[in-house]
């Protein structure tokens, strides 16, 4: 009887701060007006939506890769112009990069306050991936023939004074692998070609792998190639089929009035539940899907810091160091969340247990989420390819990848088309 009732003490506890704050209660009441109002088929496209919709952006990633970095920069100078315009702020894209890659106000659901349409944000969005697929088409059909001399057959104890010029994350395979002499020459041909002459390297240096791992890599790099070229069409034709199933474009999805009194109904009858009448609440699928976004936060914070050391040791310092920044910037999240709760580690084993959301879970996975993991998925994207991609580091890269993919996807979901946009800025900043 003693563990009953410590159970029910802990859940006392538990609903009583959950029923303080606003964001769990317009969590909870969302969560149950989708459920009841949208099918799980219709819930299963608009995820399958929401990746293709990220990994879209796969292929401007791949044509930097091919070519230079700056196209890449180019192309998130875009994307930020489009969200600040938006927005209305030069500061919120920058605190929220999710708003460079996902339209702000423009829910599937219609829930956001002030739903305006994302035609003109998706068309240039779209005409963004298409026109990197064509240019990076444009550009392999015309890239220059480097040889078979560029990989050479292996030597023991050779080097070449060319190595001096080769990047510090080449040099492992420079005079050994592949000629310094030719890759000059490559990458004296044109800045946009710096990239290709750099992948080639790559591959040459690969052979060190042996049969097995050099199988492992170009399976992993050719999948990703294969993923970033089809991508934006994949995403273009569901856009295609969910328009043409609800009868309306959806970049031009309206506010669904109907569906926000609902909601306001709810979070009203939400606000006063006490111990016995909260458990009905909480589906079981709900549950489920709050056990996985735990778990999913976990996998996806490892495996970052685990790219970390991949980076370094394959002495990429430049990606190393960006994505500790990156990380750097859960810092001021745990600062102030430890100023607000009291344990991050307790309340992330609380949630798990009971299966249900806390102010101090959703205030931190949610910030992390519209902010770090959208810069983490394609800073290890567009750097997979310069590591040797061993057994071990494809594993760490896929990993990494798909947890970075679908935290930014379950932060497209709660923040933009559940309209969950009550994170603590206190906690952005």
């Amino acid at each position: 009887m003693s563990g009953a009732s410590g159970k029910r003490q802990e859940t006392a506890a538990l609903v009583q701060r959950m029923n303080s704050s606003g964001v769990v209660v317009q969590f909870l009441a969302t969560c149950m007006v989708v459920e009841k109002h949208w099918d799980h088929k219709e819930l299963l496209a608009l995820w399958v939506y929401q990746i293709s919709e990220w990994m879209s952006f796969f292929m401007v990633t791949y044509l930097a890769q091919w070519t230079s970095h700056l196209f890449l920069v180019l192309a998130l100078v875009i994307m930020y112009i489009l969200a600040v315009l938006r927005a209305g702020s030069f500061l919120q894209p920058l605190m929220r990069p999710i708003y460079m890659f996902l339209p702000e106000r423009h829910s599937y659901f219609g829930l956001c306050n002030s739903q305006e349409s994302a035609m003109v944000y998706q068309l240039v969005a779209a005409a963004l991936r298409v026109g990197s697929f064509l240019l990076w088409l444009v550009m392999a059909i015309n890239m220059p023939s480097l040889g078979e001399e560029t990989c050479t057959v292996p030597v023991v104890n050779f080097h070449n004074e060319g190595c001096n010029d080769v990047p510090l994350w080449l040099s492992s395979g420079c005079g050994i692998f592949f000629d310094p002499d030719e890759w000059q020459r490559c990458v004296s041909a044109s800045w946009v070609e710096y990239g290709y002459c750099n992948l080639v390297a790559a591959q040459c240096r690969n052979q060190s792998l042996g049969p097995f791992n050099l199988a492992i890599s170009i399976f992993f790099n050719s999948s990703l190639s294969l993923t970033s070229i089809l991508a934006p069409f994949i995403w273009l034709a569901i856009v295609g089929g969910l328009s043409w199933f609800k009868g309306f474009c959806i970049f031009n999805i309206p506010p669904a009035s109907q569906l926000n009194f609902s909601l306001r109904e709810t979070e009203i009858e939400l606000t006063g539940i006490d111990i016995d009448q909260y458990s009905i609440y909480i589906s079981p699928s709900l549950r489920r899907l709050i056990r996985f976004d735990l778990v999913l936060s976990i996998v996806d914070l490892a495996s970052d810091l685990l790219c970390v050391f991949v980076f370094l040791f394959a002495l990429n310092w430049g990606f190393a160091l960006l994505q500790v920044m990156i990380l750097l910037s859960i810092a001021a999240t745990l600062s102030a969340f430890k100023e607000k709760y009291e344990n991050l580690w307790k309340e992330l084993q609380t949630a798990y247990k009971m299966g249900v959301v806390t102010e101090g879970y959703l205030s931190v996975v949610l910030s992390e989420r519209i902010r770090r993991c959208p810069l983490s998925l394609f800073l290890q994207l567009y750097g997979a390819c310069f590591v040797t991609s061993n057994m071990l580091v494809a594993t760490i890269f896929t990993l990494s990848i798909t947890s970075s993919l679908l935290s930014a996807v379950q932060g497209g979901f709660f923040h933009i088309h559940m309209n969950l946009n009550n994170v603590p800025w206190s906690l952005i900043l």
